[in-house]
This record gives structure tokens, C-alpha cells and sequence, in this order.
């Protein structure tokens, strides 16, 4: 979410960043700015809070607001963003290709949608790239399997989860599991994704332990089958946090987007480099 208020800083006529916890009265905020669409991760990155986007859809819609959802990280195998959405833009890149080496994303806009014609008279006078022959090739051989990589992520995810939670040297863990806005838009047979997130209760001299120590391949990238760790918070935000801090998100937060490995070698990457 903050990395995105960033984006839209630069690339659209300003932005501003609202969140149900800074607000008394988010509709109130939404009315007072006036914006001209909503754009809304879900879950947001790197907490995975999932915002009410329900009764927001309802509100923008009685403002005649338009609602934009990225559904990245959630992943529209688990949700259904598209039912309170104007318009979902999902990155190729990540969980669909679960290989991290093709650029592409999509862009789907709700049939329902007030806002149809409009979005689709945009779109063609825009020019957007094309994928070459060969992105379109590797994209669709990799993502054969991702209903079955997703399930698995799903799997390992929340297992990790579970087991950081339970060790003595973890701080707090962030994941949806008990986020009931996230629940209340799940599929029947879906998950809460392949991302988490946590602090270690000694700050920084542990955390750059750990992190040094662990086994796992690093990088800023998400979605792929083989696990990848970063310092989400430094790498995204190493100039203004402070700022990011006013959002509760704690400066050497560490975030983890979990492969499909064996979730017990896994694990025991983890509680080694956690024991350094």
C-alpha cells in the first residue's frame, strides 16, 4: 500500500493514503478528498491487513467513486476481488508465473461496473505494451499449475506461521489468517496466500543476525515457487521511515514469501538461523 501511494504520487495527479486505523470516519475521509478512484491492495503489503472493502465498495459506489483492486498477493484462486471491484490489476510476474522472470500483468474491469464504457474508451487510447511471443509462451507453460501452487503455498504459508508464532525469539507475526475482512471475500476452498511477515523481539543486532544466517534465497520478489526473504521495509522505504512508521510498520520487519518446498526443510532453515 505505501509503496503504491508512491507510484500514484508520481504517475497520477497526486495521492493520499487513508487507513481505517488513522480515521474515525473513513467515509467522512473519502468525501472530504474527493478522489477520483480508490486503489486498494488485498491485502495490503507488507502487513496483510485486508481493509473493509466491502462496506468501501458500498460507500464509493454511493459516491460515485470507482474502486480498483490488486489482488496480488491474495490472489483471485483464494478471493473474489473482482465482486467489489470496478477494476483488478493482478502482476504476472509473481504468483500466476511462479517463476519471477517474466514481466506481465493483467487488467480486468468488472462487467457490472458502472464505469465500463468509460474505463474501456481509456484503455483505447492508451497504448500498452505487448508481450512478445515468447513471454507469451513461457507465461503460459508456467502457469499451468498455479491452482496447484497456490494450494500448497497456502499450505506452507499459514504452517510457517503457526511455528514463528510458537518460538520464543519472534516478536509478532503478520499474516490474514484472522483478519476478518480477508475472510469475509475468501473462496470456499481458498487460503490466505503465500506472504507473511514479522519482527524478532531484539531489534535490530538479531534481526541482521538472523537474516545472515538463513538459507533462503533473498530478494524484493514474491510468488515464486521457491521461498524468497527480504527486509521488506528497508529495501521499500529506506529514506522515509519514519513516515512508514506512522503506519505501524516496524522499521526491520521482515517478509517472507513462502515456496513450495518441503514445509518441515523449510522450517528447519528457519529455527537454525532463528537459534543464531
Amino acid at each position: 500500500m505505501l509503496m503504491y501511494l508512491n507510484f500514484q504520487k508520481n504517475i497520477f495527479y497526486g495521492a493520499h493514503l487513508i487507513t481505517e486505523e488513522s480515521t474515525k470516519d473513513i467515509e467522512l475521509e473519502i468525501k472530504k478528498i474527493n478522489p477520483s478512484a480508490l486503489i486498494i491492495e488485498l491485502p495490503s503489503n507488507p502487513l496483510l491487513k485486508c481493509t473493509n472493502i466491502k462496506k468501501i465498495a458500498k460507500i464509493a459506489k454511493d459516491l460515485k467513486i470507482p474502486v480498483i483492486t490488486d489482488d496480488t498477493i491474495g490472489s483471485n484462486i483464494n478471493i473474489n476481488s473482482l465482486e467489489v471491484s470496478d477494476m483488478v490489476f493482478t502482476s504476472l510476474t509473481k504468483i500466476f508465473s511462479g517463476s519471477g522472470d517474466i514481466l506481465a500483468g493483467s487488467l480486468v474491469i468488472n462487467p457490472k461496473s458502472k464505469w465500463v464504457d468509460k474505463f474501456k474508451k481509456v484503455l483505447d487510447n492508451i497504448c500498452i505494451p505487448e508481450l512478445s511471443v515468447n513471454d507469451l509462451i513461457s507465461l503460459e507453460k508456467a502457469s499451468r499449475d498455479v491452482k496447484q501452487r497456490v494450494l500448497l503455498q497456502n499450505f506452507n504459508c499459514l504452517e510457517l506461521k503457526k511455528r514463528l508464532e510458537n518460538h520464543c525469539a519472534i516478536k509478532k507475526v503478520y499474516h490474514p489468517e484472522k483478519c476478518n475482512n480477508f475472510n469475509s471475500i475468501m473462496k470456499d476452498k481458498g487460503g490466505f496466500g503465500c506472504l507473511l511477515s514479522f519482527e524478532l523481539k531484539d531489534g535490530l543486532d538479531q534481526t541482521i543476525r538472523f537474516y545472515n544466517s538463513l538459507q533462503i534465497s533473498k530478494g524484493p520478489s514474491l510468488g515464486t515457487q521457491f521461498t524468497i526473504v527480504c527486509p521488506y521495509v528497508l529495501l521499500a522505504h529506506y529514506n522515509e521511515l519514519d513516515w512508514a512508521a506512522k503506519f505501524g510498520i516496524p522499521r526491520y520487519l521482515i517478509r517472507v514469501s513462502v515456496g513450495c518446498e518441503d514445509i518441515k526443510l523449510l522450517w528447519d532453515k528457519f529455527a537454525r538461523a532463528l537459534e543464531c
